[in-house]
């Protein structure tokens, strides 16, 4: 038999053994169990289970082999499985799935189907994403990011709600809000004013809470939070030129001192040298502008800015200067998402990058991808 044969006879028995592998099964429900999935919450699974006693269950779901107890654990499905014990149905389709997988390949495979139908909630994504990341130490946001199909800062945006303090957990709960960008923006609230967070979260578990007013309420406390920094960093500066003043009038006393000694000396010096006295001595002149090094000070750009805003508003907009824009921008980094300002002072050699500083106490510089950075606002300074 020629070897060309023999690669065809193996061809074949390859096709038939995955036709086989994938060959569906009618099973009890009884010989099916659940492993702990991404997906925490079921809803509507009453509608579901009516629509199974009508038209009977439409796919099959994924287990894995029997296990040690010989049960199939589900791979995808779980939610038909549940329907069906809920309908009352004795019996379910399967599909085994004979490749082996790592628990981290398991959960991502989950949060796709999951995504993909929009069945999951952002907690439940958020969880499923750490536990694929914590599960492949070697695995990073980046790449997980791309097999998900979805931005670094998506990613970033969702672990940071793992991190959510109990009074904004309340408002995830009642379902008053599950906006990843409403929650974040109510979390870094509670990192800069806990008992300003919790008096919101108490009238928003009434009332609601908007996107833009989460994000409006998370701004003005950041420029109050400015304000204080700016303000004690007044008073240091104040304490600092209140010793440089007492430091000047030690100094200017010493030098009295030192004038008056000297001046004691001319006096004799000149009393010995009186043969001189015809002689004139003529003081060299001082260039003109030696020692002129006056520039527009800090005080003058100021004005200039508060020109620019008296300028009569056309609409909602005034014209200023482009070097007075800050662009304010959040960042995702590997364990949060942080505020920065965009620094328009310098170019990367890559034009998909830019650089960051990053706002607060953490003024460091990031160099990021700029598909990757959300913008959050545009002002002028």
């Amino acid at each position: 038999m020629a070897l060309k044969d023999l690669k065809n006879l193996s061809q074949l028995a390859n096709n038939a053994m995955n036709t086989k592998r994938k060959e569906v099964l009618t099973v009890s429900v009884n010989d099916v169990v659940s492993k702990e999935q991404v997906r925490k919450e079921f809803d509507e699974l009453e509608g579901l289970a009516e629509t199974m006693k009508d038209e009977g269950q439409q796919s099959p779901i994924i287990v894995s082999p029997r296990n040690s107890d010989g049960k199939y654990v589900i791979q995808k499905g779980e939610r038909r499985w549940r329907a069906l014990q809920l309908a009352g149905i004795d019996t379910i389709d399967i599909i085994i799935n004979y490749k082996e997988q790592t628990r981290s390949n398991e959960i991502i495979g989950e949060l796709i189907e999951n995504m993909q139908r929009q069945d999951l909630k952002p907690l439940e994504e958020a969880q499923g994403i750490q536990d694929a990341l914590d599960a492949d130490p070697s695995l990073t946001q980046a790449e997980l990011a791309r097999k998900l199909g979805k931005s670094k800062a998506y990613i970033s945006q969702h672990l940071a709600l793992l991190k959510m303090p109990a009074c904004v957990r309340v408002l995830y709960d009642h379902k008053v809000t599950r906006d990843p960008e409403t929650l974040n923006n109510l979390r870094q609230l509670f990192d800069i004013d806990p008992q300003r967070c919790e008096s919101v979260c108490k009238v928003a578990l009434e009332n609601g809470v908007t996107r833009k007013s989460s994000r409006d309420i998370y701004n003005d406390a950041k420029e109050m939070m400015r304000a204080q920094e700016e303000a004690d960093s007044g008073a240091v500066e104040l304490d600092k030129a209140t010793v440089a003043t007492v430091q000047e009038e030690l100094h200017g006393d010493t030098e009295s001192q030192s004038s008056e000694t000297l001046s004691q000396s001319k006096a004799v010096n000149d009393e010995s040298h009186s043969v001189n006295q015809n002689e004139t001595v003529e003081s060299p002149e001082v260039s003109e502008g030696v020692g002129d090094t006056s520039t527009p000070t800090e005080l003058d750009d100021a004005t200039k800015r508060v020109s620019s805003k008296e300028v009569k508003k056309t609409n909602d907009w005034y014209p200023v200067n482009p070097t007075d824009v800050q662009i304010v921008v959040n960042v995702p980094t590997e364990k949060d998402v942080k505020e920065g300002v965009l620094l328009m002072d310098r170019a990367c050699d890559n034009p998909s990058e830019v650089y960051v500083r990053l706002t607060g106490k953490n003024s460091k510089v990031l160099k990021v991808l700029a598909s990757e950075i959300d913008l959050v606002s545009i002002k002028s300074l």
